[in-house]
């Protein structure tokens, strides 16, 4: 059974334009203009610094950070930090591999490591495909030593969330767990006949194409024991890659510890930390984010890498000693800057990274992955806000991240939990990296107009109220640009 929405359209005139009388959409910010945005993922939550508001309209969830959503924030011109990947969007994606109906599944728990492909000099658009994820947890089918694709991930694997031109669910691997543990010199198999197991905890490739790494537990690297507050180098010149960039093949026992326990303690005295208390902190305990300093420059790793002869690129790091504050290897580890703009102060309390220092748990929250990249505007994003299903039949939600004063379509289906195995979708032709979605038929609201900041807050009421719990899968297409957003993925209790 499905209920389609209030002010049901035919889908053929959304790829047509703006509506009758509509407003031009805003050009919004020019995409020539390289920005240096700050990405990163929060390790226990946060709030952005204007409360979340969406305009005028406040408590909206595009402004509640979970340790599942990528935020981003341009220090010295964003007022607060937004979200630009949430949950709902990563539930969406990957749909219900499982079958069991369940299609909020949050696959893999937290986001353990943030960072993108050959990462470039040039601007580009942050999106979701062209991010790279490591998980907190390992999901779906998927098995140590085989490093194959399937559906799932381990949680020392490195890879792109996306989907296939006909809808369905791509997952594709940067670097995969059973590779990396080649890289290490691990043994295939433990002297109890067990599997190794790594989990990625902090990820960076350097515009050289070397691969740096730190890990969530003390792992072996050439026999060497290193802390998982430490940091290995995959040497670009050990491992072989696809026309894409992924690593197909690596060089056993190649990994090189590049910072150790003692020279990442070293970095993080320097930096003259102080807690909220007042005591000084000396260590990063379990270093979680890195990423790479556009400020330049090099640093003398603990080991020589090869075809590195004068060092390495400074890199950004965090951890979880260090709250919301970013450090860098820079001038022998010191706060990082990014535009003139510090990435932290001492004591952390989060304001510099667009968070609420004063409501938000993210104040103190340390970093779960960290991205510096030259870009301007984010994806288009929708996302729930204070959804409200009752007798009068009304759902509620945010749009984020579209163009100032342009219009929007939404595309919204709503149907019972036994809806099939997964998303179904056919290819967007707008250049878009997502699909429409047909789920199993949308509904179209007429547009909506998108505010000054970027954001709308929409309300669209049920055809009839429900007698059951259901799923609503949402998209939204912006007029003028010809982008369709993320979907998102809702369960709805009810009652």
């Amino acid at each position: 059974m499905t209920w389609l929405l209030a002010s049901i359209l035919v889908l053929g005139p959304v790829a047509s334009g703006q509506p009758a009388g509509a407003a031009s959409a805003g050009a919004g910010p020019d995409d020539s203009l390289p920005m240096h945005t700050l990405y990163y993922v929060l390790n226990a939550g946060g709030d952005a610094a204007d409360g979340g508001a969406v305009g005028t309209l406040s408590s909206s969830c595009v402004g509640q950070f979970s340790d599942s959503d990528v935020v981003g924030f341009r220090p010295g011109f964003d007022a607060s930090a937004v979200k630009i990947h949430g949950s709902t969007e990563f539930c969406a994606l990957v749909g219900n591999p499982e079958a069991d109906g369940d299609f909020g599944q949050i696959h893999g728990g937290d986001i353990d490591a943030l960072g993108v492909r050959r990462p470039g000099q040039g601007h580009f658009r942050v999106q979701t495909e062209r991010l790279v994820f490591s998980v907190e947890h390992s999901w779906g089918s998927s098995y140590p030593l085989v490093p194959v694709e399937y559906v799932g991930t381990l949680d020392g694997s490195l890879f792109s969330l996306g989907r296939q031109p006909d809808g369905t669910l791509k997952i594709e691997f940067f670097l995969t767990e059973a590779l990396l543990i080649q890289a290490l010199g691990q043994q295939p198999m433990g002297p109890e006949g067990d599997p190794p197991m790594v989990d990625v905890d902090a990820f960076v490739q350097d515009f050289a194409g070397n691969v740096y790494l730190s890990f969530r537990h003390d792992e072996l690297v050439g026999g060497t024991l290193l802390a998982d507050d430490g940091v290995v180098c995959l040497p670009r010149t050990d491992f072989i890659t696809d026309a894409m960039g992924n690593v197909g093949w690596t060089l056993p026992g190649s990994a090189v510890i590049v910072l150790d326990k003692p020279a990442v303690d070293a970095l993080v005295a320097a930096a003259g930390l102080v807690t909220q208390a007042g005591s000084s902190i000396g260590s990063v305990v379990d270093l979680q984010a890195l990423a790479l300093d556009p400020a330049g420059g090099q640093f003398t790793p603990v080991q020589p890498v090869p075809g590195m002869p004068d060092g390495l690129p400074n890199l950004l790091f965090n951890g979880q000693s260090l709250g919301a504050t970013i450090l860098t290897t820079r001038d022998g580890g010191r706060i990082a800057n990014l535009g003139g703009h510090a990435l932290g102060k001492s004591p952390a309390n989060g304001a510099v990274l667009g968070l609420d220092p004063v409501t938000s748990v993210g104040a103190t929250s340390d970093l779960n992955g960290l991205l510096v990249a030259n870009s301007d505007r984010h994806q288009l994003m929708v996302d729930v806000d204070q959804l409200t299903v009752d007798h009068d039949g009304e759902l509620g939600f945010v749009l984020a991240n579209f163009s100032p004063d342009s219009w929007a379509w939404i595309l919204v289906a709503a149907t019972l939990p036994a809806w099939g195995a997964g998303l179904t979708a056919v290819p967007s032709e707008t250049g878009s990296p997502y699909p429409w979605l047909l789920v199993p038929a949308p509904s179209v609201q007429w547009p909506v107009p998108i505010g000054p900041g970027g954001r709308a807050r929409v309300t669209i009421p049920l055809d009839m109220a429900p007698d059951e719990s259901f799923w609503v899968v949402l998209q939204a297409y912006e007029v003028g640009s010809g982008e369709l957003s993320a979907p998102a993925s809702i369960w709805c209790p009810w009652p």
